[in-house]
């Protein structure tokens, strides 16, 4: 039965018309014609599915051309006109069919969706073809690792080269952290254990080459993707040297036919100066991948396209060719964009909506993160975080890169193993970090899934600051243990205050200085313990006071009141007295009025008289003593108050203590708040710095740096300082820039700009002078012929010519139109030229010396 379904796309109706036509040049029978009209019928029904004008007439046109041939041939075909576009007969593409791969890199297996590097790829062809050693060198995010991978690799195994598809290809490695090991895999083999191995090339340099020498007579290709993690994982020397020196034996050796390919990021490439002989090759055999330009970027954004029939609604793709031209790492950006618009596709189609919903090219790979991050629970993101950071290795200065750690190492992040592995699945879902899994589960590796991360999501920026200065302070905390091993733990240099609560979140102590910690923490727990029981003890004293004087004064109530029980006695001792006076009195009177009975009654008066005289005397001393109580109880009523004002005051003293130790605690309160506004404004600063950083290279980033610098401090009320305000003004009107020039690889030293405006010219430390559209920001020639240094370039006042001076004490003139060379004007015994000038009528030109000698020429 006629298949008389449409082609998937118009790439598959192009690809199944060029298989006809290489047919047709072996004969035309009934099966041929009747696999064209299958072709007409299949081709007419695919313009259910194209909607550009350009790509209907394309398809019109082949079922034109076999059309014709049916004619040719006496066949009645069937109509070929092509179907009216229908959106609701678009084909629903599977996930399976994904054609971008994100911020991964481009493998082998993915190599047919692999576009924009054929030219780059034919220079490494014909380096490989001379020699046997290749180095790919480029920014992070050129594509190094997508290029050597699925661009060179398969070329080679395709026979691009003589005998090539005869090579052996061993599986490509990274150095990492144990680069010994990691060689050690590609040769090793069942019969020779891999410990037996590591130690072999440690032994013997040539070891590697006599491996491959039998593994692979007739030649290997050995691919060492990411040279430069051997300087920034490996911290071993001695394994680093041997490395190389293993390497250097291959190449050196002038039995075999191995070639090795290498690629290494361009601002690290200064490591190898340490190896001379391995810098030689490096410098003599390399391809540098230049940023791609429009058309190139077109190119890896509708080729795979094509493959698969997506489409993009009109001028989509050219925005996404503006939102990443000219940035360092355009190509992540692109993929990750085109992997999200991807997932947001409408059947086969991808929109304006979908890209909007990304908030861009620019801004997807940042707003994916966020987003993941955002949804995640409160409690879930400090763990999330602590994972993305033990995957960055901060180095001196500003730098910072990917780190690749074993997968166990996340575990001791405070948190559950079970827990960690749930959030690390996360993270790989959301594709921003990668899982390198082994043949043993614990040697199972994971690692940012880019380092375009490190540049261009704004929170793991801020969160690397961040750790920057807890990195400080966390060598701070080493500083400090060993000063107090140095002074034999002398108490006074231990931890105190917000200086020991930090050290407590540290998970990572080294013995001494978990010996350190522990030492601050009793003795703070002993302060706190004397500080407490003093103040018991004070607060004890003061109640057993009081206690005593309230004893006192209730014995010297009771004593009062005796005193006042025998002043009533005395008192009525005092009225008998009175009483028996003034009886004996009346006696007297009566003695005297009847002489017989004072005569019979005188004893008795006497007696009376004598005894009025005792109770009289009685009297008076009772009355003295009397007074002697009062002036007794008047001093203890004296001392009973003197008393309760030295309670009063006593008590006085202790709300005083009480008083001073909330004062205390205020004031600690205050210095909390104080060293939590440092905190701030230091990491206010350190976000300038930062941002100051990536003002030239990527201002959009500086300018989203800059303002969470601006921002930070005011959760305190604080103004933001002076830097902060600095470098946000900055930021701003770098952020307006219309273009930048990204391609030379040490410091520009002038620029000149054509009389039309149409061209750039800049001159560079790194002996290149390079052309540039004014309007695209686009490299359009690279001019190498100066060995060193190029001091200067000038235009001719028609623009015709240009003019490049370079330390070697040359000046070249090159014509513009095709850029060859017009003249030299060699001069070495004068040194450098600083700078070339020409006339204003054009017709000479000048060049300065470094002695001040001038040539006019």
């Amino acid at each position: 039965m006629t298949d008389a379904s449409p082609y998937p796309s118009l790439a598959v109706l192009h690809g199944v018309h060029r298989e006809l036509v290489a047919r047709r040049r072996q004969g035309v029978d009934d099966a041929f014609l009747q696999d064209v009209t299958d072709f007409i019928l299949r081709g007419s029904a695919s313009g259910q599915i194209l909607e550009a004008d350009d790509e209907r007439w394309d398809a019109q046109n082949l079922l034109d051309y076999w059309s014709n041939e049916l004619f040719h041939n006496e066949r009645v075909g069937p109509d070929a006109t092509l179907a009216e576009y229908n959106p609701d007969a678009a084909p629903l593409l599977s996930d399976a069919q994904c054609p971008y791969l994100g911020l991964d890199a481009f493998s082998g297996a993915k190599h047919d969706y692999f576009f924009g590097r054929d030219d780059m790829v034919a220079d490494m062809l014909g380096l490989l073809e001379n020699g046997r050693f290749l180095a790919i060198v480029g920014p992070s995010g050129s594509g190094k690792s997508s290029t050597a991978l699925a661009g060179l690799l398969p070329q080679i195994e395709a026979g691009a080269l003589p005998n090539s598809d005869q090579w052996q290809v061993l599986p490509p490695i990274m150095p990492g952290a144990t680069p010994l090991d990691n060689l050690a895999h590609i040769i090793h083999t069942p019969q020779t254990p891999l410990h037996e191995v590591i130690e072999n090339i440690v032994k013997d340099r040539s070891y590697l080459s006599q491996q491959l020498n039998q593994q692979a007579q007739l030649g290997a290709v050995l691919l060492i993707d990411q040279f430069e993690e051997l300087y920034t994982l490996c911290h071993n020397d001695q394994h680093r040297r041997i490395f190389i020196d293993s390497l250097l034996g291959v190449l050196q050796s002038p039995d075999n036919p191995h070639r090795v390919i290498i690629t290494m990021r361009s601002d690290l490439e200064s490591n190898l100066m340490r190896t001379a002989v391995f810098q030689s090759y490096f410098a003599q055999h390399q391809v540098r991948l230049t940023p791609m330009d429009a058309s190139q970027l077109r190119k890896t954004i509708k080729k795979p396209a094509d493959l698969v029939g997506l489409k993009f609604e009109e001028d989509l793709i050219d925005q996404l060719i503006r939102d990443v031209l000219g940035e360092p790492s355009a190509l992540p950006l692109l993929q990750f964009t085109l992997l999200k618009l991807w997932e947001n596709r409408d059947r086969n189609r991808i929109t304006w909506s979908a890209y909007r919903h990304l908030g861009g090219g620019r801004r997807a790979l940042a707003n994916s993160a966020d987003t993941f991050f955002n949804n995640l629970p409160a409690a879930d993101r400090p763990v999330v975080r602590d994972i993305l950071l033990r995957l960055v290795l901060i180095g001196q200065g500003r730098s910072v890169a990917r780190d690749r750690i074993l997968r166990h190492e996340l575990y001791t992040i405070n948190a559950p193993k079970n827990h960690i592995n749930q959030l690390l699945l996360q993270l790989i879902s959301a594709r921003l970090v990668r899982l390198i899994q082994s043949k043993f589960e614990d040697e199972d590796k994971v690692e940012l899934a880019h380092e375009a991360l490190l540049t261009h999501w704004p929170r793991l920026v801020a969160w690397i600051e961040e750790s920057r200065v807890t990195h400080r302070r966390r060598l701070q905390l080493t500083a400090m243990a060993q000063q107090w091993a140095t002074l034999d733990q002398d108490p006074s240099a231990l931890l105190r205050g917000l200086l020991l609560e930090e050290a407590q979140q540290y998970h990572d102590l080294d013995d001494s200085e978990t010996a350190f910690l522990e030492a601050s923490i009793q003795e703070r727990n002993r302060a706190e313990l004397q500080h407490e029981q003093e103040r018991k003890q004070q607060l004890q004293q003061v109640k057993a006071l009081a206690d005593e004087r309230q004893l006192r004064l209730g014995e010297k109530v009771r004593m009062t009141q005796w005193l006042s029980a025998v002043l009533i006695a005395l008192a009525i001792v005092f009225a008998v007295a009175v009483v028996a006076g003034l009886s004996a009195a009346r006696n007297a009177t009566t003695a005297q009025e009847n002489e017989m009975t004072a005569v019979a009654s005188e004893g008795t008066a006497i007696a009376n008289g004598r005894l009025t005289e005792s109770l009289r005397e009685t009297a008076v001393a009772n009355a003295a003593q009397l007074a002697t109580a009062e002036a007794n109880a008047r001093s203890e009523r004296d001392q009973a108050t003197e008393n309760e004002q030295l309670a009063i005051l006593a008590e006085e003293t202790a709300v005083a203590s009480f008083i001073a130790a909330d004062h205390a605690r205020a004031t600690a309160e205050s210095s909390a708040r104080e060293a939590d506004i440092q905190f701030r404004l230091a990491t206010a600063r350190e976000l300038a710095n930062a941002a100051l950083d990536q003002l030239d290279s990527n201002p959009q980033l500086s300018l989203l740096l800059a303002m969470e610098s601006a921002f930070f401090p005011l959760a305190t009320g604080q103004d933001p300082p002076v830097e902060s305000a600095n470098i946000l003004y900055q930021a701003l009107i770098a952020s307006q820039r219309l273009r930048v020039l990204s391609g030379h690889t040490d410091w520009v030293t002038d620029v000149a700009i054509s009389p039309n405006g149409e061209w750039i010219a800049t001159a560079s430390n790194d002996g290149t002078a390079r052309i540039w559209h004014s309007t695209t920001g686009q490299i359009a020639q690279r001019l190498e012929m100066h060995v060193g240094a190029v001091n200067s370039v000038a235009f001719s006042s028609d623009g015709s010519r240009l003019a490049t001076a370079g330390a070697d004490g040359f000046v070249f003139v090159w014509d513009t139109a095709s850029y060859e060379l017009l003249a030299a004007l060699p001069d070495e015994e004068k040194g450098g030229v600083q700078t070339a000038v020409f006339q204003p009528d054009g017709r000479r030109l000048a060049g300065i010396y470094v002695d001040t000698y001038i040539r006019i020429g």
